[in-house]
């Protein structure tokens, strides 16, 4: 299982800007490659590649530096965005801080309200402070949805990765539309913990489906919509993660990984499906203390 910190991506990301010598006309595998950035010599580079490329390619979509060509095939071209970012030479974390403009400080507004409602604990020390908790923690969220342009969002609580405490699950949609933003996906455990981090650029949630040309921009965001409030079905989660008759299939799976789940009579398992046919299972690992992807079709 590669969970893909967003570090990471920024690390690649500024390499490709870097390398890139066609503005109009790139391949992130070949750059990657041919550059001999990374290794493909087992599966589970070749696993860890093939997410990066994916991770880079929607981080760079979403956030307006590339954009596809028409040819499709994993070529892209560099947006005016992306000019200016390598003209700059200054990499993506130095170039939005310089660009970025806050319309409203949202941080101002947050401070102003905590001090209003942690003042009142003075005032009324009778208050419940449950209540004011309560309160923070509704604010802290709004702030952060806000950063983060979040458009749609979805979130339950499971036991996953502790029989005895809950992970939090995450699904949202961020960016500047619904069709053409970034879906992410998390999993944080009781102690605050990030256990996984996965994105994909959102219309992936889509590819697959029938749709045609007189489909509208509506409808696409509807079934957006839908597959996010559908995510975390209860029946996406099993229990134990791998039954005691569950059969290897080396086309599916990892012989290492499968056994190390099936040992685990407690683990539990998520399915999820991105597209049609892009479905996994995961599971949290006890011995090795990370999620592994224990089978992935087609």
């Amino acid at each position: 299982m590669n969970n893909i910190a967003e570090k990471d991506i920024i690390k690649y990301f500024d390499i490709i800007i870097k390398e890139i010598d066609d503005l109009s006309f790139f391949s992130i595998n070949n750059i990657l490659i041919h550059k001999k950035y990374l290794n493909t010599d087992t599966d589970e580079q070749k696993d860890f590649f093939f997410s990066l490329v994916r991770a880079i390619e929607s981080f760079g979509l979403s956030r307006g530096f590339f954009n596809e060509n028409k040819g499709g095939g994993g070529w892209l071209k560099l947006t005016s965005k992306g000019i200016d970012l390598k003209d700059s030479k200054m990499g993506y974390a130095k170039f939005i801080k310089k660009a970025k403009i806050k319309p409203i400080d949202w941080y101002k507004i947050i401070a102003i309200s905590l001090t209003v409602i942690f003042g009142s604990l003075n005032l009324y020390q009778k208050y419940d402070y449950n209540n004011l908790k309560s309160q923070y923690i509704s604010l802290k969220t709004i702030n952060e949805d806000l950063d983060n342009n979040i458009l749609l969002k979805n979130s339950v609580n499971k036991i996953f990765s502790n029989p005895n405490k809950k992970d939090k699950f995450t699904i949202s949609i961020i960016g500047e539309s619904i069709l053409k933003g970034e879906m992410v996906f998390k999993i944080i455990d009781s102690d605050g913990t990030e256990l996984l981090n996965e994105r994909y650029p959102s219309n992936d949630l889509i590819n697959g489906y029938i749709f045609d040309d007189k489909s509208t921009s509506n409808e696409l965001e509807e079934y957006i919509k839908k597959r996010v409030s559908e995510f975390f079905k209860e029946d996406n989660f099993l229990t134990p993660a791998l039954s005691k008759d569950a059969e290897f299939d080396l086309d599916y799976s990892n012989k290492k990984t499968w056994t190390d789940i099936k040992s685990d009579s407690t683990a539990v398992g998520f399915y999820y499906l991105i597209g049609l046919e892009n479905g996994c299972r995961i599971a949290y690992s006890k011995k090795q203390k990370k999620v592994l992807k224990y089978f992935c079709c087609c």
